[in-house]
């Protein structure tokens, strides 16, 4: 053991190791405790990081400015309850260097969690502090933190809902994955370096695969990134075809074929195809028709063979009577109808028209690789999350949201450097009504009388000796007129301008003087109220009725004036 007494040592490695968390640095009177917690994935299968808390004990703020140390307790607090810093912890010890700035938290940084203090004697303060920091004692290459595809945890549960034909209507993927999440550090060269987020958890999410089970569609993706930016919780809906799938290029499809009979007998027929096709995004609208043609073709082209057997020749044998095509002009689908007919017997019709045979395309793989890009993770526009649209914005660091904007930027033409009247406004600061009337959010004033009754006044008479009673008989009375005071105090909080305090321009009819005047107010802001600032102030305000040409004052209140009053202590 060192020789020096502890309280002359410096922190060193020679000695008793360092911590240091942003610009402070522990002294050697700390006494340390480090909680270290496994934090497991949802499932509980696999540890995605280590919680580490530090909790300080007895440690002391000294005033001998000699240690290296030395720093005042506005200092320190600031300091020690600032989130994000630079924790150091070397040579104590508990592990290798360890230094959040080398291998950073990965969870938004180191976190102060409590400060408690307490006054030791009259020379210094004690107190106890506790930080928590997350990391990962696996990771070997610092560039391996800024990578947005390693994946801190990927947890998910399947669900099937089997409906009463035995086709699966759901199959639902859910689950979550999270990333390492690290802001930036502020350099000479970048000072708001400490705002700017490093990673983005949605470039993740496109390294991720959910495939699609044959004979299947996807009929939702959801995800949502949480406030931290790290996670995001998906749930994704596939559902079975119930026959064929689609044409290539359509995202959905309802075709219907009908047969009417027209005629007693049943030798003439009306047949209608009704198609709507959805079209995909990245494919002309026009394609439903060319789907709708193709669909057409085909069973006509199998009705003639029903023609041919009913043995009624007619030419043509299928006779087009009438066509319907319908398009939502602000949609992607189409609906199309073509009515014709022909004539066969009913066996001919129900047994060679092949209206149970397979469609045209298809083709469930051609299906799907037409609409990879639809069926991707992020679909077919490929949206987003851009991490520049996030900052930590903290009321220590200032900042506005980046969505927000100026007034007249919005379309709102904006003029408040004039008042209604057209005049030029005193504070172009203000809106002209909160202007007008003081913007005052809190206001309260309270006037009480103080009077100071009449009271006699003794002299001697200068011009006479004294008699057979001394001076008592020589003595002469004179009554003062009483005196009336009235006292104001109160308070007030106003937007953007310095409360005033009120005025009393008379007493009973009578003019007034200012005999005392304690005015305590902010000389900056004290907060800020949707953007705007916030000065408050108390005042005592003592007034004297000058009915009476002597000055005096109320029993136990010196009259002062305002530049000999010494300001009233702080409540």
């Amino acid at each position: 053991m060192p020789t020096t007494p502890i309280i002359q040592l410096p922190p060193g490695q020679p000695n008793y190791g360092i911590i240091t968390y942003g610009e402070y640095t522990f002294s050697p009177f700390r006494k340390i405790d480090i909680q270290c917690t496994p934090v497991y994935d949802e499932a509980d299968r696999v540890v995605t990081h280590l919680q580490y808390k530090m909790r300080c004990f007895d440690c002391v703020m000294q005033n001998d400015v000699q240690l290296v140390h030395q720093i005042n307790m506005n200092a320190m607090q600031d300091a020690l309850t600032a989130p994000g810093q630079q924790l150091i912890i070397k040579d104590i010890g508990f592990d290798t260097a360890w230094d959040t700035f080398i291998t950073p938290d990965i969870i938004w940084g180191p976190k102060p969690r409590m400060l408690a203090m307490r006054p030791y004697g009259e020379i210094c303060w004690v107190f106890d502090w506790e930080i928590e920091f997350n990391v990962s004692r696996c990771v070997e290459s610092l560039s391996t933190f800024f990578m947005d595809d390693v994946l801190m945890a990927w947890n998910y549960e399947v669900s099937f809902t089997v409906g009463e034909a035995g086709f699966v209507d759901a199959r639902t993927t859910s689950g979550y994955i999270q990333v390492m999440a690290i802001h930036g550090q502020n350099t000479p060269a970048n000072p708001d370096g400490f705002q700017e987020v490093l990673f983005n958890v949605d470039n993740a999410w496109d390294k991720l695969n959910f495939a699609l089970p044959f004979g299947f569609r996807r009929v939702s993706n959801n995800r949502t990134i949480n406030k931290a930016k790290n996670r995001i919780d998906f749930t994704i809906v596939d559902q079975e075809f119930r026959a064929a799938p689609f044409p290539p290029g359509i995202v959905n499809a309802d075709a219907k074929l009908t047969y009417r009979s027209q005629t007693p007998g049943l030798p003439l027929w009306m047949g209608t195809l009704s198609c709507t096709y959805e079209v995909a995004p990245g494919f002309r609208k026009s394609l439903a028709v060319s789907k709708f043609l193709t669909l057409l073709n085909d069973r006509v082209t199998k009705l003639q063979n029903a023609v041919a057997q009913g043995g009624i020749a007619i030419n043509p044998a299928v006779l087009p009577v009438a066509m319907e095509v319908e398009h939502e002009l602000y949609d992607r689908t189409t609906t199309i109808s073509v009515s014709f007919t022909f004539t066969t017997t009913a066996d001919a019709l129900l047994n060679y028209s092949g209206m149970w045979q397979p469609l045209p395309e298809n083709d469930w793989q051609a299906w799907q690789t037409s609409l990879a890009k639809s069926l991707s993770n992020k679909g077919y526009s490929g949206v987003d999350f851009d991490p520049a649209e996030d900052r930590l914005i903290t009321i220590c660091l200032g900042g506005a949201s980046p969505s927000d904007q100026p007034i007249a930027t919005l379309g709102i033409p904006v003029d408040d450097t004039h008042d209604s009247d057209g005049e030029e406004d005193e504070n172009p600061d203000l809106p002209a009504d909160e202007a007008a009337s003081g913007g005052y959010l809190i206001f309260e004033s309270a006037a009480r009388e103080v009077r100071a009754e009449n009271f006699v006044v003794h002299r001697f008479a200068q011009n006479y000796y004294p008699g057979a009673q001394g001076w008592e008989d020589h003595v002469t009375e004179y009554q003062s007129a009483p005196d009336n005071y009235v006292v104001m105090t109160g308070r007030g909080v106003r937007i953007d301008q310095m409360p005033d305090p009120p005025q009393v321009t008379s007493i009973g009819g009578q003019p007034v003087e200012l005999l005392k005047k304690v005015f305590l107010a902010d000389d900056k802001p004290t907060t800020l109220c949707f953007g705007h600032k916030l000065y408050q102030a108390r005042w005592e305000l003592w007034y004297r009725a000058k009915g009476d040409p002597e000055t005096s004052s109320p029993v136990g209140i010196p009259i002062l004036m305002p530049s000999e009053i010494e300001p009233l202590e702080e409540a």
